[in-house]
């Protein structure tokens, strides 16, 4: 009885674990810039990966922000060039960027953060939430973080390599001092990444798990 105990709780880690080293295929996170009290902010949109994405452009996933709508207002994009990595959809700033699921890990370069000409506000807020109306929820076995890649050279901004680590079960925010330019790249450069945890370290765990359980079936039989 005591040997069958041992083999049940074996079984349970092991398939506790295992999910953990399996991809979270669908998962968003939504992003949103505005002033400190959430006003004068551009549209926002989700970033992240679901079974019915890819990784090139799609037009009716893919969201384009038009820059001569915003003025006044922060913002967040993804820039991507038309002929670049594959992709096959306008030049320009995407508020919306959904791809395919990841393997191990998976990075949204050129994430730029600004205001357009008359923002007034001293900061600009960078804001995220989980998940879909409830649906889509990030999943806790995937690291999500940004790191800011270029400060603009902005007085008190957060220095080059400043990296936030985003909690998937809450929403975030960051507050950057205020930078105009008419288009991101004369913004903060941010990178979004998400990562697997390294196969070879869950799996590292079930061999010593095992060996445990072994000696102490072996002791009980004594």
């Amino acid at each position: 009885m005591c040997i069958r105990k041992e083999l049940l709780i074996l079984l349970v880690t092991i398939i506790v674990l295992t999910p953990a080293a399996a991809s979270g295929t669908e998962w968003v996170w939504f992003f949103k810039s505005s002033d400190a009290n959430d006003n004068y902010g551009a549209p926002g949109g989700y970033i992240g990966t679901t079974n019915s994405d890819v990784d090139g452009y799609q037009s009716t996933r893919d969201k384009y922000l038009d820059l001569a709508m915003i003025s006044g207002m922060a913002a967040y994009g993804v820039r991507h060039v038309n002929g670049e990595d594959s992709w096959t959809g306008p030049t320009g700033y995407y508020r919306q960027d959904l791809r395919a699921p990841l393997s191990s890990s998976k990075t949204w370069r050129k994430f730029y953060v600004w205001a357009m000409s008359g923002f007034s506000a001293s900061q600009i807020k960078l804001a995220w939430t989980p998940g879909m109306n409830g649906s889509y929820m990030p999943s806790p076995t995937i690291t999500y973080t940004l790191k800011m890649v270029s400060n603009a050279g902005v007085p008190g901004a957060p220095s080059v390599g400043t990296t936030w680590t985003l909690n998937p079960s809450s929403g975030g925010y960051i507050l950057l001092p205020t930078v105009i330019a008419p288009e991101g790249s004369g913004g903060y450069e941010l990178e979004f990444s998400a990562s697997l945890p390294e196969p070879g370290s869950l799996a590292a765990l079930i061999p010593g798990l095992c060996g445990i359980s072994l000696h102490r079936m072996l002791r009980r039989r004594k």
